[in-house]
This record gives structure tokens, sequence and C-alpha cells, in this order.
């Protein structure tokens, strides 16, 4: 997935499917703001003003992800 730093998705993959239950196509009209729970919004807003120069590895439950975010 692919977005911007207000969270505008630009571009999302077919593997997002499986993932989030979202088809790409569906995802481009959405911001990341509409994927998180209401109660996350203030530290998403916080991770996308100031993204870190490394890419972590993203641990929730048994699934692992990354997040690259590019300035």
């Amino acid at each position: 997935m692919v977005f911007s730093s207000s969270g505008k998705i630009f571009y999302a993959s077919e593997s997002i499917t499986s993932l989030l239950g979202h088809l790409p196509s569906d995802l481009l009209n959405m911001t990341m703001y509409d994927l998180v729970y209401k109660d996350d919004h203030s530290e998403l807003y916080n991770v996308l003003l100031n993204p870190a120069n490394t890419v972590d590895a993203i641990h929730y439950s048994d699934t692992k992800g990354w997040c690259y975010i590019l300035e």
C-alpha cells in the first residue's frame, strides 16, 4: 500500500484483500484513517507527521508486516 503523509491511499496491491478484506480498488477512495479505530487516529497522525528514517517490522497478534513511509 502506498499512501501520502495525510493518509490518502494512492495504491494497494492485490494481496491487501487477504490481509484487510478490502479490494484494492475500494481502498483508492479511502484514507488510512478509514482503516484504523477512531481512538487510534491521533497516534496515526503522529506517525504520518514524524516518519521514522528506518523500516521496522510491525507485529500485530500473529501477523507480521512492514511499513514504508516516504517523505
